[in-house]
Formats: structure tokens, sequence, C-alpha cells
């Protein structure tokens, strides 16, 4: 038959398949039905009960065996070799219905285990050293005994596990094993998709509670700024902000003219170290400079001015320029500043003291904050849903090429159409 004759036949033996839609529900069942269909058609179901009573009659003589080695050793490598052979020996159980699942898990088990501890007998010198364990029986026996009684056991069952692994392997019940895994993460991933939507539509109506919450917080807003007082209070805050500033800045000058003068101070206080006015300026200028209403300084100032041109008194630079800042300090700059700085901060208070503007303003700036708040929650919310909505396309990607994937093996491995509905 020529090539494309042979695909031909091949697509259409494919064509005819029957496809048989199986919720996702139904899967465990169907995979069960298909598992029990195998072990007939491959007479799994005869091999594996003599492979179980085999092995467990091997168990039993192994463990007789190791009961009477065990009194002639006295050497730890040995003894460990004895005590790894009984690890291996207690994981040979079975339950009371044959389950060739638990068989091939145990099988995987015995012949990774086997073979390691086999090679290790074999590094050891107990592998050709081992007569002193044998029976007088065996010693008196016309055939020599050439290989390690406890290897010739453990190679053995080695044997009897790849034989029935080989079996197990032919009958295509890897492909059950395959398909129970896909049915578990199908299964699985159907339940989160469950959790996720019943998250999403959950977040969903919170979103909506948000942003009914963020329109009304905004409609009472825009209310308030359209109030005659909005405009007022703007202009209010507007001054405010412009008179903070310039307190800021006669603060600022208050500080760099008196640290200009603390030299001169300084050497004032030595001279008249009682007077408690120039000790409070050297420490703490602004404030003692605002409480000083008489402003006592301007005499101090005008001394030190006296005794710098005396040379009495010296500063560390710019004399010119300290001088003419004593000049000015003692012509009428300080009691202008003074007047200045209580002036703005009385329009100050002025501004701070209308009931009808804190009022206003509180009820402004409670909805200013509800809004706030409300805007945050909802942008929170959204992306929330939007990332468990991502989430959700992920999980639902990856289930769609699992589902594919288990249709695919079922068509090609076991011959037969399923289409699964989730």
């Amino acid at each position: 038959m020529r090539l494309m004759d042979w695909f031909s036949q091949w697509f259409k033996k494919k064509e005819i398949v029957e496809i048989t839609p199986l919720k996702i529900e139904q899967l465990e069942d169907w995979i069960k039905l298909q598992s029990h269909k195998l072990m007939f058609k491959s007479e799994l179901n005869q091999s594996l009960p003599p492979y179980i009573e085999k092995l467990k009659e091997k168990r039993w003589l192994l463990e007789c065996y190791l009961d009477k080695w065990e009194e002639k050793v006295s050497n730890e490598e040995i003894k460990a070799f004895f005590s790894e052979t009984r690890q291996l020996l207690d994981k040979i159980t079975f339950s009371e219905k044959i389950n060739v699942s638990e068989i091939s898990q145990l099988n995987y088990y015995l012949e990774e285990n086997i073979e390691i501890l086999i090679e290790n007998i074999e590094k050891s010198s107990f592998a050709h050293n081992f007569t002193f364990i044998l029976s007088e029986k065996d010693k008196q026996s016309q055939h020599e005994i050439t290989l390690n009684p406890l290897l010739k056991e453990l190679i053995e069952i080695n044997g009897m596990v790849k034989e029935i692994e080989q079996k197990i392997t032919q009958s295509g019940f890897r492909i059950i094993e395959s398909l129970v895994a896909k049915e578990k993460i199908l299964k699985k991933s159907t339940i989160v998709i469950e959790e996720i939507g019943q998250q999403i539509r959950y977040k969903k109506e919170k979103l909506q509670q948000a942003e009914e919450k963020k329109n009304e917080k905004k409609k009472e807003l825009s209310l308030l700024k359209n109030n005659p007082n909005y405009q007022k209070v703007n202009e209010n805050h507007s001054k405010k902000k412009e008179m903070l500033t310039a307190l800021k800045d006669k603060k600022r000058k208050i500080a760099e003219l008196f640290f200009q003068f603390n030299p001169l101070l300084e050497q004032y206080e030595r001279i008249y170290p009682k007077k408690m006015i120039v000790k409070n300026y050297l420490s703490d200028p602004y404030n003692t400079f605002l409480q000083d209403d008489s402003l006592l300084i301007i005499h101090i100032l005008k001394n030190c001015k006296a005794a710098l041109r005396d040379e009495m008194f010296t500063v560390p630079e710019d004399e010119d320029v300290v001088l003419e800042n004593l000049d000015k300090s003692c012509k009428g700059y300080l009691s202008e500043l003074q007047h200045q700085h209580f002036s703005l901060q009385r329009k100050l208070k002025e501004l701070e003291s209308s009931i009808e503007d804190k009022t206003f303003i509180a009820k402004l700036e409670e909805a200013q904050y509800r809004l706030d708040h409300f805007s945050k929650q909802f942008k929170d919310l959204q992306d929330n849903v939007s990332a468990m909505e991502n989430k959700s396309d992920e999980i639902g990607e990856s289930q769609l090429a699992t589902k594919r994937l288990f249709e695919n093996m079922v068509r090609m491995s076991l011959g037969k159409g399923v289409e699964i509905i989730i």
C-alpha cells in the first residue's frame, strides 16, 4: 500500500470514531471502567493475584532467613544490609482489593531501592565472604553455593518486579495512570475557577456599591463647590497661604539678622552676664523678639554698635555689613519688622476665626475625604477584580490545554473519542 493511501485510511479511521460527551463529574467513573476493560483484555486480572501471592511468599521466606542470619553476624555493615532488607520487606503490603496503581507504586519503590541495595552488597566483601551465614545442611551440600543467599533473594524479587511491570506497561495501564492525573487536574481547576468566579461576583457587588458611593460624594462635593461660600473660602485659603508664606519669610529674616548679631551679643553677655534678655536672644531669637514688647534689644544693639566702632567688640567677618544692619535695626527696622509680623498674625487669626468659613470648610474637607476614600476603594476593587479575572483566564487556558490533551490521549491510546464537558 502506498504511503498516501495508508495516511488516507488512517484518517478515515479517525474520522469514524464516535465522540462520547462526558461531563467532568463522570470522568472518574469512566476512567475506572476503561481500567477494568484493560485489566481483562491484557489478562492483568489473572497475572496480578499470583504475583501478589508469590511476593508475599518471598517476603515471609526472606524474613525467616534474616532471623537466622542475624544470630550469626556481628559485622555492622552486614547488619545494616539486613536492616535495609527488612525495611524493603515491610513495604510489601497489599489492600484486600487488587489495585494496579498501588502495586505499580510498590514496584517502583522496590525496584529503585532493591537495585541500590544489590549494588552496595556487591561492592562489599560480604558479596563473596558469606559462608558463615549458611546452615550446616547448606555447607554439606554436594553443590557449592557460589551466590550470596541474600543477593540471590533480592535478585529474584527484582526480577519478579520487572516482569510484572513489563506486563503492566504492555497492558496500556500507564495511560490510565496518566488519565487519572489529568482528571484530577481538570477537577481541581474547575473547583478553583468556580471559587474565583464566586469571589469575582462578590467583589463586583462591592465594586458597584463603591461606585455608587463615589458618585454620590462627587455630587456632594460638586454642590459645595457651586455654593457662593466656596469662592470666598477659596480666596481666604489663598490669602492664608500668602500670609503663612510671609510669616515664614519674616521668621527667616529675624533668624538671619540675629545670627549676624550673635558674636556681638555673646561679647555683651560676658560683660553683663545677669541680663537674661541677652541669654534669651542667643538661645531663641525668634520667640524672644516677638515677646520683647518694648524692644529692649535696640538699646543693647546700640551699645554693641558703639563698642564695635570703638574696637571693644569684634566680629568674625563683614564688619561693614554688620554695622549697616545694626544701624538699620536701631533706626526702626526691628520695630517695623515686629509690627509687620504681628499684623500678619492678627489678619491670619481673623481669617481663621470665621465660624461660617470653618463650618463650610469642614463640610468641604469631609466631602473631599469621602470622595478620595471611595475613589481609592473603587480603584482597589477594580484592580482586584481585574487580577482575579486574569487568574481565572490563565487557569481556564491551562484547563483547556489539559482537556485537549486528555481527549487526544484517549483517542490515540484507547482508540475512543470523548469530549469533556466542563
